[in-house]
């Protein structure tokens, strides 16, 4: 939305620093930042209040155990301030930016309705297996089909570039799209897999969002 006011930098040239993706990744960063810290302690003190806490199995090491009652679906604010920031900041016309919107925010309904169930209706199953599969393997079939039908890379639309080596790819074809599909479903679970013991994933997030971070600002700026 504000990449928009580069367009009036004829009036005042200052405006054109919304043209750079580094003004705006840096904008984003802060802006959900502060939506964080804002918003942050009025939540975590509501969910107190409601008793939306975690519950630590007993069978694990006895320093989890002081975690009891930690307040969880905090990973709703982070969403939140995410997609907020990302309005906000993002070009508008860039259609990739809302495909992955609209994949982060399709999965986080899942994650909610299953945390909701566990936490607040009190059904230790969630949501049902069944149910947040198709979800997730239907998400995943929409985002691989609009990126078969528009490539960020068309020259190379099925194929895997090595790391480490320039200019050097795999081509995959069909197995490409079926090995997206595996990789989207099983990184919509990791998170499930790696909190662990205490089912708080705030710092394990942290990493994996600074990485694909900086992913993102270099694959927009070569």
């Amino acid at each position: 939305m504000l990449y928009q006011l580069h367009d009036l930098r004829h009036l005042w040239s200052p405006l054109n620093v919304f043209r750079y993706i580094s003004v705006r990744a840096g904008g984003a960063a802060i802006t959900s930042l502060a939506l964080c810290l804002l918003f942050g302690p009025p939540l975590i003190a509501w969910l107190r209040e409601k008793k939306v806490g975690q519950s630590q199995r007993k069978d694990g090491p006895a320093s989890h155990l002081s975690k009891q009652g930690t307040p969880t679906m905090g990973g709703v604010l982070i969403v939140l301030a995410v997609v907020t920031s990302s309005l906000l900041w993002m070009r508008l016309d860039v259609a990739f930016t809302w495909l992955l919107l609209f994949a982060t925010a399709t999965l986080t309904a899942v994650g909610f309705w299953d945390d909701w169930l566990k936490l607040v209706r009190k059904d230790p199953r969630g949501a049902p297996s069944r149910a947040k599969f198709a979800v997730q393997i239907g998400t995943a079939l929409i985002v691989v089909g609009f990126l078969a039908v528009r490539p960020p890379s068309p020259e190379h639309a099925t194929s895997l570039l090595v790391p480490y080596l320039p200019n050097t790819y795999v081509e995959l074809g069909v197995l490409y799209y079926v090995l997206a599909v595996l990789l989207f479903v099983g990184a919509s679970n990791a998170v499930n897999l790696t909190d662990g013991l205490d089912g708080l994933a705030a710092g394990t997030t942290i990493f994996c969002a600074i990485t694909y971070g900086v992913f993102a600002y270099m694959a927009g700026t070569v």
